[in-house]
């Protein structure tokens, strides 16, 4: 399963704006991405977990991006695996 996730926040001057202001889609994402690492460990050796792009808008180094598009592949040769593995995530 492929999954595509666009988590928005806000564009803002990094040097000028405080950590707890912002709305940062990369500190959203962060706990989500550790969660499926985590939880594949679960189904070794079978599952596959791939975050094959995760792409900042803008993508430059002093700004906090509006958005972040994430491209994740999910696998397990048992679909009932794979079923429990999803709904765990979510």
């Amino acid at each position: 399963m492929v999954y595509h996730l666009n988590i928005l926040g806000k564009d803002v001057h990094a040097g000028t704006n405080p950590m707890e202001a912002r709305k940062d889609p990369v500190k959203i994402t962060a706990p989500l991405i550790s969660k499926a690492y985590t939880l594949a460990d679960e189904y070794l050796p079978d599952i596959r977990l791939t975050f094959g792009d995760l792409r900042p808008s803008p993508g430059v180094v002093n700004t906090v991006p509006s958005e972040l598009v994430i491209t994740v592949d999910i696998s397990h040769p048992d679909d009932e695996i794979l079923d429990r593995f999803e709904e765990k995530l979510n």
